[in-house]
Order: C-alpha cells, then structure tokens, then sequence
C-alpha cells in the first residue's frame, strides 16, 4: 500500500486529508509487516501550473491554495505499508 502520509501537506492543499485520514485508519486495521515513511517533492515551474495542476480539486483546495502563492513545490510525504498475510 503506498499512500500520502497521514498529515502530508499535500493531501492538505489537494483536499485530500480526509480521505487520506481514512486510508491510514483502515490500514492500521489490518496487520502489516513494515511500515516506512518517505519524503517527496511535487516541483511545478511556478505557482501558476500549481493552481492549474489542483484546479480540478475544488473550491476548498482553491481557498488552502492560497497559503502557498509565491512557492511552487509543497512538501508530500508518503506512507508505504507492507500487508501481512
């Protein structure tokens, strides 16, 4: 299972947190062998092809984008989970 990492700034700005949330708690129900975080970055030229990138996300993604104008490269950690048998 690879995923955006609970708390991923990411998610956040995409509006995703939510679903995400979600993912990691029916994840954390089943048994797993290893889990591992990693850090990644989503780079865009400018803010501008950052807006058009998550325009599709709505208007709630749109308001949290706002916190981000003048940088273009947010932060997007990831959760990888290996499942158990």
């Amino acid at each position: 299972m690879v995923d955006h990492a609970p708390g991923s700034p990411w998610s956040w700005y995409a509006a995703e947190d939510g679903w995400v949330e979600g993912c990691w708690r029916a994840v954390s129900a089943l048994r797993t062998a290893r889990q591992r975080d990693a850090d990644a970055v989503q780079t865009f030229a400018d803010f501008a092809e950052l807006e058009r990138r998550l325009a599709a996300q709505g208007p709630l993604s749109r308001a949290r984008l706002k916190r981000l104008r003048g940088r273009a490269h947010p932060p997007m950690p990831y959760r990888l989970a290996l499942l158990a048998r």
